[in-house]
């Protein structure tokens, strides 16, 4: 798996319409082993508070790679893409509101999602990768079609 990481990523820059995506690129020992931050949010599931509080999903991992070829594709229509705001935009900052906001891409058909944070860096605008896994069960399904429904226009 860690190959294909390698090319879809390190090798591939992949981007999301014409916007690069990044990931966490600092090394993390997990199950005795020294991988990217990212690579591991790819392959676990976060399970407690701390940053590597996170537990193999076999679905994860067997669908990491997809994750590239899915923001490549993102323009083709079995894909959705759109931003949601976790809370009142009422009562939140603008800076509140760019941290709470997340960009979902969304291969529906084969329940599987990439969870993008869109940044301002340097004079450029960057993805942030912060997860990619399978979409198990109708409620989590439900749950997506929700923030779909209820996404930033």
């Amino acid at each position: 798996l860690y190959a294909v990481f390698l090319r879809d990523f390190k090798q591939g820059k992949p981007a999301l319409r014409a916007v690069p995506v990044r990931w966490g690129e600092q090394p993390s020992e997990l199950f005795g082993s020294y991988y990217e931050e990212g690579f591991w949010h790819l392959l676990c599931r976060k399970v407690g508070p701390g940053p590597l509080d996170r537990e193999f999903e076999p679905n994860r991992a067997e669908r990491m790679p997809w994750c590239a070829p899915v923001l490549r594709h993102a323009e083709e229509p079995c894909i959705r893409v759109w931003e949601h705001l976790a809370g009142d935009p009422a009562l939140l900052t603008p800076r509140q509101r760019a941290e709470k906001t997340s960009t979902y891409v969304w291969l529906v058909e084969h329940d599987y999602v990439v969870v993008l944070h869109r940044r301002k860096l340097g004079s450029g605008t960057v993805y942030f990768l912060r997860s990619g896994y399978h979409v198990d069960g109708a409620s989590s399904r439900q749950k997506f079609q929700r923030k779909y429904d209820d996404r930033l226009p």
